[in-house]
């Protein structure tokens, strides 16, 4: 019984080891997406009266609305996955089929087809590495949520 046990220690060890580059790729990856959405938020608002008098659409509270929600949900997401919260890599996944969709009904709806054609392999870069994070980076076992039964 206890070569098996010693085994089963092993093993667990190396399963963490060898997820830990995905872990710490995250945790540099995700501050990137967070700074986005809040530079998108202090430069609309440091840009407010500028961007009035420019008459652009989408009006300048889109721009400080969709910044704070991309900074503050990739802000979370990283603090979850910091601090190895449970649902983190679910609340990931989720969070990015929302950007996504978000994404692409910004460029498609919002934007001047000129700056859409331009700018259309940028948006395939983020969307790619966008699903990469979601897919490739977090496996189903981190999904998983293992549920202690209650001790009497």
């Amino acid at each position: 019984m206890q070569p098996e046990a010693s085994f089963n220690l092993t093993e667990l060890e190396r399963t963490k080891e060898h997820g830990a580059w995905r872990r710490i790729f995250l945790l540099c990856l995700l501050p990137i997406y967070a700074l986005v959405g809040w530079l998108r938020l202090h430069e609309s608002l440091n840009y407010w009266n500028y961007l009035i008098e420019l008459n652009i659409w989408p009006r300048p509270l889109y721009f400080a609305v969709s910044g704070g929600l991309l900074g503050l949900g990739f802000t979370l997401a990283w603090v979850f996955l910091l601090l190895k919260f449970k649902p983190s890599a679910r609340y990931n996944r989720i969070l990015g089929v929302i950007f996504l969709i978000w994404f692409w009904a910004d460029r498609i709806w919002l934007s001047l087809r000129e700056a859409f054609y331009n700018q259309l392999f940028i948006a395939f870069l983020i969307t790619a590495i966008t699903l990469g994070w979601m897919f490739l980076l977090i496996h189903k076992a981190d999904l998983k949520q293992k549920v202690k039964p209650d001790e009497p």
